[in-house]
């Protein structure tokens, strides 16, 4: 829980300082998507650092939104060499205002922010692909 509370913390702290567009250099491929098919293991730790950072949210003395949750979840992903996306999403919400959400998927895990992406269409995605992982995301490549 103490890498999920330092990772909250540095995400607030870079989305205050940091352009998002220098930002999203760091969050993988735009227009990409991860693989949909992981084994178990990876669906095991995917649910934990999801669970973590829920944890962790709840102990913080700010407010971790979807968008906070998200890019600290993918960096959590990134550090345990797990493919992962990043995905946002806009919905038209009471008086036509548009809201927007993040959430982050690892196969068919959803991370963070699965709750509320429901009625969200995605506008934008960015697949962290780890290098000498096969196409479907398991294991080394012979």
């Amino acid at each position: 829980m103490t890498e999920a509370t330092v990772c909250l913390l540095f995400v607030k702290l870079a989305l205050r300082v940091v352009p998002f567009r220098r930002l999203a250099t760091y969050l993988g491929g735009h227009g990409q998507a991860s693989p949909t098919e992981v084994d178990n293991a990876t669906r095991d730790c995917a649910r934990l650092v999801g669970r973590a950072l829920r944890v962790a949210r709840r102990r913080l003395p700010f407010q971790s939104r979807c968008l906070v949750m998200a890019i600290a979840a993918l960096l959590m992903m990134k550090r345990r060499r797990l493919d992962s996306t990043l995905y946002f999403g806009v919905a038209t919400g009471d008086g036509d205002e548009l809201q927007a959400h993040a959430w982050v998927t690892v196969g068919d895990v959803m991370v963070t922010g699965g709750a509320g992406r429901h009625g969200h269409v995605v506008v934008g995605q960015f697949a962290n692909r780890t290098p000498g992982r096969n196409s479907d995301g398991r294991g080394e490549s012979p």
